[in-house]
């Protein structure tokens, strides 16, 4: 082989080695992938369908992503319409959809696989993906925050018990319009329909935030709602009317439905919101259910439109959850880190008086008249360097002023070269640099 040929050959080797170097990071393990966004309510009601701190149990569809922290046991398949990789702790029994809804990343990620079986490629391990303690610290404090900033709180009062909607039914008129809304259990506990108003048609809901909250359940009583309305076998069932009408498939009136309206990425922006609920049950939800202390059950079977934030979900019943996002995707991500919800409240700082009028470190007199450091002779007269006369030194070699010693101009501090004006260490990288330089210098010199 010529000398040309040698040299043509070491410049593809060289060429190929920097190539694989800089595009290491683009194929980076995804084994080290992190959820990129705040661990608030708006982003996790954007990305996932079901969203549970613990244990999930169940065998209905699930159109988009699930992220799960415990065990999920689910026969039927999940993401035909995730936009977000799904996460799951421990698989015992997980299916990844083979419908593309859209054309998006059908990735699941996983802690461990307790399944008994291999996973199929799109299974990788990655139990980090999610922080579900962080997660969930940040969710119960937007929950409670959201219920705590109501604007309305509806009371006993405010019940309709004449029967005009349902013959011989308690009626709660809950309107969209006046904000925020509270309800206290002992206003829930007496209601048997919670009539929405206001909203005028479905897509109201896309673009107008609406959070109905319950709060101040006890712990041994359990939260039964069903959207639509017939016998649901529960005591204490709150069902939900639009309008005066029943109509468990309200939210599929929404514009921007794909997939037989299973899919909806436009905005749904409609919460129901349990923060101190243990145990609650629900049926065809419509709109998003956010319980982070909840034990979680669907009964009644059918379909949903919206996506839950639970700490389990204890059975699904074969239910059908239909992907409806909290935001248009498309959109910028919800900045809000709701970690600490007393900070929309807090007042103390703008009134503290006690900083502007402390005047005790204006007059401190003590540093301005301390006279020990400017009289202090010693460094100034150290007269040692200036006076060693031994006049024996041939080989270029002298000592600078900070007692450092230099060669040719250059001075070296701990045996390192150094800056002759700073008298600071030249950067080893420098000066590798320049060895390097040197070194191709002489290379491009050479002849073969």
């Amino acid at each position: 082989m010529g000398r040309k040929s040698i040299r043509f050959l070491s410049s593809v080797i060289s060429s190929a080695l920097f190539l694989m170097i800089i595009a290491t990071p683009v194929f980076a393990d995804r084994g080290n992938e992190k959820y990129s966004k705040h661990y608030n309510i708006p982003n996790i009601l954007t990305d996932f369908q079901y969203f549970v701190e613990g244990n999930f149990n169940g065998s209905g569809h699930v159109v988009g992503a699930v992220a799960v922290g415990g065990v999920f046991d689910k026969s039927n398949s999940i993401a035909d319409g995730q936009i977000t990789p799904s996460y799951i702790y421990d698989v015992k029994q997980a299916n990844i959809g083979t419908a593309n809804y859209v054309d998006g990343d059908k990735t699941v990620f996983y802690g461990i696989n307790s399944s008994g079986s291999a996973l199929e490629d799109k299974f990788i391990q990655n139990e980090n993906y999610i922080d579900m303690d962080e997660a969930f610290t940040s969710l119960r404090a937007h929950s409670s925050l959201i219920a705590s900033s109501a604007k309305k709180t509806h009371n006993i009062s405010d019940i309709d018990d004449s029967g005009t909607i349902v013959y011989g039914a308690t009626v709660l008129d809950v309107d969209v319009t006046e904000g925020d809304i509270l309800i206290p259990w002992n206003v829930y506990s007496q209601i048997d329909v919670i009539n929405v108003v206001g909203y005028g048609e479905v897509d109201y809901f896309k673009t107008n935030p609406v959070n109905i909250s319950v709060t101040g359940v006890p712990d041994d009583k359990e939260v039964n709602i069903k959207f639509g309305y017939g016998n649901s076998g529960k005591d204490g069932t709150a069902f939900v009317f639009w309008g005066g009408q029943s109509n468990d498939q309200f939210m599929k009136g929404l514009t921007g439905g794909t997939n037989s309206d299973e899919l909806n990425l436009e905005g749904l922006r409609l919460i129901w919101n349990f923060p101190d609920a243990k145990v609650l049950n629900v049926s065809s939800l419509s709109g998003h259910l956010v319980a982070p202390n909840a034990d979680v059950s669907i009964y009644d079977s059918g379909r949903f439109e919206g996506g839950m934030i639970a700490k389990s979900m204890l059975n699904d019943n074969n239910a059908e959850a239909h992907f409806y996002t909290y935001n248009n995707p498309n959109d910028p991500e919800d900045p809000t880190d709701p970690t600490d919800p007393d900070d929309p409240n807090e007042s103390e700082d703008p009134n503290e008086p006690d900083d502007p009028n402390d005047p005790d470190d204006p007059n401190e007199p003590d540093d301005p008249n301390d006279p020990d450091d400017p009289n202090d002779p010693d460094d100034p007269n150290e007269p040692d360097d200036p006076n060693d006369s031994d006049g024996n030194d041939v080989s270029g070699e002298s000592t600078d002023k900070d007692g450092n010693s230099t060669t040719d101009g250059i001075s070296t501090t701990g045996g390192k070269e150094s800056n002759p004006k700073t008298g600071k260490a030249f950067p080893s990288s420098l000066v590798l640099a320049t060895m390097m330089a040197a070194a191709l210098f002489g290379i491009k010199k050479t002849k073969f």
